[in-house]
């Protein structure tokens, strides 16, 4: 480091030399933990009896909107731009379309019921609008914000099964 005087006067730059100074990068979101909310699913399809007294069909319903859950944890969330979902088989053929939740403006309106903000984001419990059986990988990804670092940080959850309805099997007569 060079000092000089603004006066004329002083001729002779004063020159003093100190140790290395080391910049750490600011830290960026990270997800410490991503976990579905159940080890296997099973989907459920209740029955209904149709109203009429001459007829004892009975009929399935679509599938409830019961669907995969994931929970998650992020450092620095602060710091978070963006978090991005997607699932896929193990196969590589996306089930689940793209989710993006926007945090520019802190948790978005979707994910209010199912976060909260401390020194970390903590998210139990959130729909990931996986309803079909099947295999699936989750991807989670979190983008910092602009201006403060372009890694971004991704977590995958290994392949969770989402087994089919089992039909009771009916006494013979």
């Amino acid at each position: 480091m060079t000092l000089q005087s603004k006066s004329k006067q002083e001729a002779t730059p004063l020159t003093r030399k100190t140790g290395p100074v080391t910049i750490k990068p600011i830290p960026l979101p990270q997800i410490t933990a991503l976990s579905a909310t159940q080890p296997t699913y099973q989907e459920q399809r209740p029955l209904l009896v149709t109203a009429s007294p001459a007829s004892r069909r009975q009929r399935q319903l679509p599938p409830p909107t019961q669907d995969i859950r994931l929970n998650w944890r992020i450092t620095y969330p602060n710091r978070l731009q963006e978090l991005r979902l997607i699932s896929h088989n193990p196969e590589g053929s996306v089930t689940s379309p793209l989710q993006r939740y926007n945090f520019s403006q802190g948790i978005p309106l979707e994910l209010q019921s199912v976060c909260k903000l401390t020194d970390q984001l903590v998210c139990d419990n959130v729909a990931t609008g996986a309803t079909r059986p099947g295999d699936y990988v989750f991807e989670l990804a979190a983008v910092p914000k602009v201006g403060i670092g372009s890694a971004i940080a991704r977590k995958s959850l290994p392949s969770l099964k989402f087994y089919p309805d089992q039909p009771e099997s009916s006494p013979l007569n």
